[in-house]
């Protein structure tokens, strides 16, 4: 399943619905690629929107730890084995 975001979500909305979201980790990195394709397109323009600078890199900051605290729960686990 994919998980949808409405563009009238704040940022905050979608941060609290991605915690609650058991995405799965193919899920993150392609929404975190998506987020670092938008940051990335978003600081090339020549008249940049804050607003969607921070959101964006907000969004995939939270991802990034999202995915770097499921690679050290899996390298424990793998440790244990």
């Amino acid at each position: 399943s994919s998980i949808e975001t409405p563009r009238c979500w704040s940022l905050k909305r979608l941060l609290l619905s991605l915690q609650k979201a058991k995405m799965s980790v193919t899920q993150t990195y392609s929404l975190a690629h998506k987020a670092r394709a938008k940051l990335s397109s978003e600081a090339a323009r020549s008249n940049h929107n804050l607003r969607l600078l921070v959101g964006h890199a907000n969004l995939l900051d939270s991802l990034m730890l999202k995915l770097a605290d499921t690679e050290r729960q899996q390298e424990s686990w793998f440790d244990q084995s």
